[in-house]
């Protein structure tokens, strides 16, 4: 059965109101089958799209009280966000599977941040959101790149390895 390409709602001009909550359940809910129907676009509308994911959670939960460091957790999020996606096309291009550039990997990074609202969640928020958006980037770079989710899983999850690893020598370093 051949998926009929149509861009995402946030890409068709429908406005925040509805194209944004249209865009994040699509993607949030089925991101392989988004991503092979809308495999190209722009990465402008992409990157709004991931700064309003990312800092809404922000702009309710300060204003509120409810985030004691302010809004500073959501910027690292964002600001990490195309470091992110430039390691994992490295890594796509490392395995032989990078079958497009370096931009629609970025455009399905912002579009990962479609889950973003679960860091408002007290406690198990942030966990939430990293595990939904690495399972949006495996199946939406899998989708885009053409190639099996196994080698996406692959080429997501060794940054996480990395940065896990890094991060317990540095905790052990400070505990000698």
């Amino acid at each position: 059965m051949a998926i009929e390409p149509r861009p995402l709602p946030w890409e068709t001009g429908g406005g925040p109101l509805r194209g944004l909550p249209a865009t994040m359940w699509a993607v949030a809910r089925h991101p392989q089958a988004s991503f092979a129907a809308a495999p190209r676009g722009r990465l402008i509308p992409a990157a709004v799209f991931a700064v309003i994911c990312t800092l809404l959670p922000g702009a309710v939960m300060w204003p509120l009280g409810l985030s004691p460091a302010g809004p500073v957790p959501w910027l690292v999020l964002l600001a990490f966000m195309p470091l992110n996606a430039l390691i994992i096309h490295v890594m796509f291009m490392t395995l032989g599977a990078a079958g497009k550039n370096l931009g629609t990997t970025l455009r399905v990074a912002c579009y990962a941040q479609a889950p973003a609202l679960l860091t408002m969640i007290p406690f198990a928020g942030m966990a939430a959101f990293a595990v939904w958006n690495l399972v949006i980037l495996v199946y939406g770079l899998a989708a885009v790149h053409r190639t099996t989710t196994r080698l996406s899983l692959v080429a997501n999850l060794i940054p996480v390895i990395f940065s896990l690893a890094l991060s317990l020598a540095g905790a052990g370093a400070l505990f000698q």
